[in-house]
């Protein structure tokens, strides 16, 4: 348990500084005659580190599903370790040129590879721990990206509150980078020393001469679970972005802005455990399906909201309930892929159907939400977008309950 949980939250806390910090990052390697250029060429790397997602989440799920989750986890955090050090090292722009950004997006895709295959892996490996409280387990997947989270938004409200914005421009913006590539040998070396999970062990005694894999209905279970993801990662980066949005369009400081993605972190960490416990007792999908309409409900009210009345209490409260509906919602999504897929093909089809959904629509939502404002003209416009994810993921869902029925009318056949 702890070689899934602190790895994910390592991992997470490795990624999502890149989100917390990017306008120092955007002045270090990305310098334009204007900040909202360098910004979105900042944001572009972010979201093009999510197209090697896939190839992550093949190479690695595959690996996690004939070998063993234990061991694609133990190569996640390798990869992640090698290219957070790369990025806490890497010299700025203005001293080596050209050279510094497209090490900056190598850096970028490493870490994007190592976290397309974890979330299958991991998922996997926490699903499995214990069959009648799979959502509870599997929850934590969820909660420790909430751990990360914290994590990150904590050292930066730290940072910002020592040292003066030029100081942080100029080498603050490395500390978390560093800290993370501390902790990479530490995760790396619990990984290696963790236990496979029975249920893996068990399936791969059962299958050993014989396998069973039809590409057509995996791919149709992939392609639902890819649209259940997406109102979870859109409304985790959410999340990421409103301490930008904070900053950048009403005006608050950067302490405020760190606050926010405190209380996300915090959020996640405590109520995507009691959603899993929840979603143990009145069943995963029900749960998800609840969440998903709560969502697209509340999104943009909350979100209208705080631009509304962008005092300090406001955007706290506001972020705090979009927090909750978005744990409530994360918490047992891991449990109902899980359910998708059976044993021999699950880290695979985990992988699959997060990154897919990752990678189309989370990963150029923080590049989505600016480019939505400059379009439209509306600061409200980037809710829209969250609500949208919010019904396709309901869809998804709805399509995953139906075949549910179909499979227990077959099975009583």
């Amino acid at each position: 348990m702890a070689a899934a949980i602190l790895g994910n939250a390592v991992e997470w806390f490795d990624i999502l500084v890149y989100a917390y910090f990017v306008k120092a990052i955007a002045a270090n390697f990305f310098p334009a005659s204007d900040n909202a250029s360098s910004l979105l060429l900042a944001y572009g790397t972010f979201g093009l580190s999510f197209v090697a997602r896939p190839l992550g989440a093949i190479v690695l799920g595959r690996i996690a599903d004939r070998v063993g989750r234990r061991t694609a986890l133990v190569y996640a955090s390798a990869l992640m370790f090698l290219g957070t050090a790369i990025i806490a090292l890497l010299p700025s722009f203005e001293t080596i040129g050209m050279i510094a950004p497209i090490m900056l997006l190598v850096a970028r895709l490493m870490q994007g590879f190592s976290v397309g295959g974890e979330f299958g892996s991991a998922a996997a490996y926490l699903a499995e721990q214990s069959e009648g409280r799979r959502a509870l387990y599997s929850s934590l997947q969820f909660a420790s990206q909430g751990l990360g989270m914290l994590s990150a938004a904590l050292v930066g409200l730290t940072l910002s509150s020592l040292m003066s914005d030029a100081e942080f421009v100029e080498w603050g913006w490395r500390v978390p980078f560093v800290i993370g590539a501390m902790l990479g040998p530490i995760v790396y070396i619990i990984r290696r020393n963790a236990d496979e999970t029975s249920e893996f062990l068990a399936a791969e005694a059962e299958s050993s001469t014989k396998e069973h894999f039809r590409l057509a209905p995996f791919l149709g279970r992939c392609a639902m679970g890819a649209g259940a993801v997406l109102a979870c990662t859109v409304t985790i980066y959410f999340l990421v972005y409103v301490p930008t949005f904070a900053q950048t369009s009403l005006g608050a400081g950067p302490a405020i802005a760190y606050t926010t993605a405190v209380i996300s972190g915090g959020t996640l960490l405590v109520v995507a455990p009691i959603a899993g416990m929840i979603a143990d007792r009145i069943g995963a999908l029900r749960h998800g399906i609840l969440a998903a309409a709560a969502v697209i409900l509340i999104t943009y009210p909350v979100f209208a909201l705080m631009i509304a009345s962008p005092d300090e209490s406001t955007i706290l409260l506001c972020q705090l309930a979009l927090s909750i509906a978005t744990a409530m919602y994360v918490g047992p999504l891991p449990a109902i892929l899980a359910e998708l897929f059976d044993t021999r093909n699950r880290s695979l089809g985990l992988a699959i159907s997060y990154n897919v959904a990752v990678t189309t629509g989370g990963g150029f939502a923080q590049m989505i939400f600016v480019l939505l404002i400059t379009m439209t003209g509306s600061i409200h416009a980037p809710s829209y977008y969250v609500v949208f994810a919010g019904a396709v993921s309901l869809a998804s869902l709805l399509l995953c309950r139906r075949m549910n029925a179909l499979d227990r009318g077959m099975a009583r056949v």
